[in-house]
């Protein structure tokens, strides 16, 4: 039931059957009449629709408010010889001859009132009209307390609806926050875990590396003190033994000779582990800790001897260092960085190929550039290389975290990683460190494929 079409088809009735040439249909709305529909026989539309206050130059408002008040119907043949009413302004201004106005109640609750007028005829609204009018009332109070109340649920739905789409995208946003409050957090503790497990590589490394020094080194000086001692006996052995071509001469010969071999192998030996030990110092960076000056390549040097094993018998390693200048950061991070850079290129080569490590100085910044020729990313992979637990290692064989902590690290020096590749023509990755760089400021990543 839609109210307004209720309202008009009750006019168009009225107007048909009462003999009315002038009215209108007032409906209560929290105890106060506000017009509704308006009827004039005359006009082109004789029913026209309009919520206005009631007015005394339209309405006769003594007598409206009368039929309110009373609820008792009014019909006047003369309406300005009604003692009553004949002080009502517009009954004053308009004089109009036939008047009829009737409550709409249901259930004794005052719904509204109709108002009609004849001014052709003296006592046009006779009392059959009058009866039917009536009638007419009294069915249309319960259809418009009907039509009202389907009208008020229509809205409590829309609003309700509303209310509902509100509250889910209220629950939405609250959900998207928890969630990037639970990835933040996640990200914090892998953060802390990482650096939990450095500091503890840090401080093994630290101490492995103190306790071999000391033996160390007195490996060392004495394979250096054993070999200088050696080349003299080999001296003097050849010259106590002369032109002696024996078998006994010959034997000790080779033995001395061995012995020498040994002593060189020995000193050899005990040079490299004093290397890996440096490296391994230099890479953890114990004794700086804190944000220092460093020279990049000292940290890209020592993070290749360690990652030698990776690379020794089939991977060669190019160096093509330009002139830098010393560089403000945490170097063991970065030495962290240029570790996973180094991994990933070795293990994306299947077989023999080559690693490039290039450095150069653009933009204001030190930029550090990781070359392999191995198996290339696809391109449906670059945008999300640097997505924590992502990996095309397969399997068990890589934890999808390397890259990520990487990317994070240079975040977290004001830079940023770029990378190139494609399916089989290798991938290179650029890390851009500002020499101005602020601790907290960062970037997203950027990655373009060729």
């Amino acid at each position: 039931i839609e109210l307004p079409r209720l309202q008009r088809a009750l006019m168009q009735i009225v107007l048909a059957n009462a003999g009315a040439e002038r009215g209108a249909l007032l409906l209560a709305d929290d105890g106060e009449l506000a017009v509704q529909a308006w009827l004039d026989g005359a006009a082109e539309e004789p029913v026209r629709l309009e919520s206005a206050a009631p007015h005394p130059e339209r309405l006769p408002l003594a007598v409206i408010n009368y039929v309110a008040r009373t609820r008792e119907p009014v019909v006047l043949a003369r309406a300005a010889d009604e003692a009553l009413f004949n002080r009502d302004p517009y009954i004053v201004a308009n004089e109009p001859r036939s008047l009829l106005c009737v409550a709409l109640t249901d259930q004794a609750r005052l719904v509204g009132v109709l108002y009609l007028e004849n001014n052709l005829v003296d006592g046009a609204f006779s009392p059959e009209r009058a009866e039917l009018v009536a009638l007419l009332a009294s069915q249309s109070a319960g259809a418009v307390q009907k039509a009202r109340l389907y009208a008020q649920l229509e809205a409590y739905n829309a609003t309700l609806s509303e209310r509902v789409e509100q509250r889910t995208a209220e629950l939405r946003e609250k959900n998207e926050a928890l969630e990037r409050a639970l990835t933040e957090l996640r990200e914090t503790q892998d953060k802390l875990l990482v650096q939990e497990k450095m500091a503890s590589l840090g401080n093994l490394v630290a101490g492995i590396a103190h306790e071999i020094n000391t033996p160390l080194g007195a490996l060392k000086a004495n394979a250096e003190t054993s070999l200088g001692a050696l080349d003299k006996l080999q001296a003097l052995l050849d010259s106590l033994l002369g032109g002696d071509d024996s078998g006994e001469a010959r034997r000790a010969r080779r033995l001395a000779k061995s012995v020498l071999s040994m002593g060189t192998i020995s000193h050899k030996a005990s040079q490299r582990i004093t290397e890996i030990v440096s490296s391994l110092r230099a890479f953890a960076r114990l004794d700086r800790s804190q944000q220092d000056e460093v020279d990049v390549h000292e940290g890209l040097e020592s993070t290749l001897t360690l990652v030698h094993h990776e690379l020794r018998g089939r991977i060669e390693v190019r160096r093509e260092f330009a002139e830098l200048p010393r560089l403000r950061c945490y170097p063991s991070q970065l030495n962290q960085v240029f570790m996973n850079l180094l991994v990933n290129a070795a293990h994306a080569i299947e077989g023999e190929g080559d690693i490039t490590v290039r450095t150069e100085l653009a933009n204001d910044c030190i930029v550090v550039s990781v070359r392999d020729s191995g198996r290339g990313i696809a391109a449906e992979h670059l945008d999300k290389i640097f997505d924590p637990g992502f990996t095309t290692k397969g399997v068990k064989v890589g934890t999808g975290l390397g890259l990520s902590i990487a990317h994070r690290i240079v975040q977290e020096h004001g830079g940023r990683i770029d990378v190139e590749s494609a399916r089989g023509e290798g991938a290179t990755f650029r890390v851009w460190l500002p020499l101005a760089a602020s601790r907290g400021d960062s970037d997203d990543a950027r990655v373009s494929g060729a």
